[in-house]
């Protein structure tokens, strides 16, 4: 599993329910990033367009 604090979470429950289970993991995000963005800009930087 690429996210390590994911994977602890799952192993923690495991560890706390007893296992023997399956999980799946899905993330998402309210963050809109420009296509091809490198970086986050601070919200004083980014150019406001209305809905």
């Amino acid at each position: 599993m690429s996210r390590p604090d994911v994977a602890h979470e799952i192993s923690s429950l495991d560890d706390a329910f007893g296992g023997g289970g399956s999980a799946e993991a899905t993330v998402f995000s309210f963050l809109k990033i420009p296509k091809g963005a490198k970086r986050l800009t601070k919200a004083s930087d980014a150019v406001v367009r209305p809905y």
